[in-house]
């Protein structure tokens, strides 16, 4: 009880000191937290991540030498995370880097395929959240080793008469090796650096990085083993094709691999097959990259495609578009139109209304609500955009797919 009551009293000064929310855990249990109710963005998206997931991507087994580990999530949530004992860690956060944007907040609901009826949700929690630059979350990170060095969390009364031993050479030698890698936590380093193999078409260093990722404890996504297994691929197949995009295929092509891939993850009733198959889905974006992408269009192009792809859901004009790659808009315009066979505003409209099709064909939200998310004045026009593309019309097309699946 003494123990606890000193570990209370220094995670309430670190708090104080840098309000940053900290939550004590024992035996992947929350015990303690300052303040008392810490929100999470579990409570807006379902199975987003909990606390043992937090704890997963960041055990060491290692708790001899107090470290803090800096992670990054999909959401662009900051957590640190302090491994005090073997049973009872530390979590500071959720907090963030920089300010989230709008623009930002629609990507996010993109490219993880939530609902975008949650949008005013994830929008009123970020604005909620601690906004600390890299430098400051990462002394925070430095205090929170300090006051749980081995020192003083064996100090429950706070005595720091040995606070000089604690803060040696070492200590700062150490302290600028871990700023020099703030932020790359293995899983999280792995993941990016799978999609770079992915993006450059490297087959042979894909296949590695992957197998030294699924090395690891997979998160849970699901209380049923199969289905978190299936969300977990499918959230790889959600990275796997935006690296392909990125990599310089088309919209059109990696999303349509991904409905096949998504189908044959959907059919699969086993863990090993399912396992098996991530490397097989991994196989075909490499080759789809090497097949399709760059030969194609001029490095101008790619780089234009890649913009629009990345802010689909933001404003988009040529002008903005022909400054994010450093080139006349007029210029841009007459390329585009060369290589690509089509104007960049009808590239545009396309593009949205090829995505805006899973909306369409897997929820329930209003049309109107799709069209403005993808940046459409309004429904009516979105409706005759949709048809010149599509050959029916938004509501034609729901239709006809929720027949097909009856």
């Amino acid at each position: 009880m003494t123990e606890l009551k000193g570990i209370k009293e220094k995670l309430r000064t670190f708090n104080q000191v840098t309000l940053v929310p900290v939550n004590l855990i024992e035996n992947n249990q929350s015990i303690y937290s300052m303040p008392e109710s810490i929100s999470y963005i579990n409570s807006i998206i379902k199975d987003a991540y909990g606390i043992e997931d937090l704890l997963a991507v960041s055990a060491t087994g290692h708790f001899n030498r107090i470290k803090s580990i800096y992670y990054m999530n999909d959401y662009d949530e900051c957590f640190i995370i302090l491994h005090i004992t073997e049973n009872k860690q530390i979590i500071a956060g959720p907090i963030l880097n920089e300010k989230i944007h709008e623009g930002i907040i629609n990507n996010i609901i993109r490219l993880n395929k939530l609902p975008i009826k949650i949008k005013n949700k994830l929008v009123d929690y970020f604005e909620g959240l601690l906004v600390l630059d890299t430098n400051r979350c990462y002394y925070c990170g430095k205090l929170l080793e300090f006051l749980f060095s081995s020192k003083t969390i064996n100090d429950p009364k706070g005595d720091y008469s040995n606070e000089y031993i604690f803060i040696s050479d070492e200590y700062f030698t150490e302290m600028i090796k871990n700023r020099e890698t703030l932020f790359h936590h293995p899983p999280f380093f792995l993941e990016q650096e799978l999609l770079a193999k992915i993006k450059s078409g490297n087959m042979k260093e894909t296949m590695t990085v992957l197998g030294e990722i699924n090395s690891l404890k997979r998160t849970r996504l699901s209380k049923d083993a199969l289905r978190s297994v299936k969300n977990s691929l499918i959230c790889s197949v959600t990275l796997f094709t935006r690296a392909a995009i990125e990599g310089g295929v088309m919209p059109e092509a990696a999303f349509t691999l991904s409905d096949s891939i998504i189908l044959s993850i959907e059919d699969m009733g086993s863990l090993p097959e399912l396992v098996d198959y991530e490397y097989t889905a991994a196989e075909q974006y490499v080759k789809i990259v090497q097949d399709l992408s760059k030969s194609k269009y001029s490095n101008i192009i790619q780089q234009a495609i890649s913009y629009i792809y990345k802010n689909l859901t933001n404003k988009l004009t040529l002008q903005n578009i022909a400054d994010s790659i450093y080139v006349h808009p007029n210029y841009l315009s007459t390329l585009f139109k060369k290589e690509v066979g089509m104007s960049l505003p009808d590239y545009i409209m396309k593009t949205r209304v090829n995505e805006a099709k899973y909306y369409i064909r897997y929820t329930n939200t209003k049309i109107s609500d799709i069209a403005v998310f993808y940046q459409f004045c309004n429904q009516s026009y979105f409706t005759r955009i949709f048809r010149r593309f599509i050959g029916r019309t938004p509501n034609e097309y729901r239709v006809k797919y929720n027949q097909q699946n009856e």
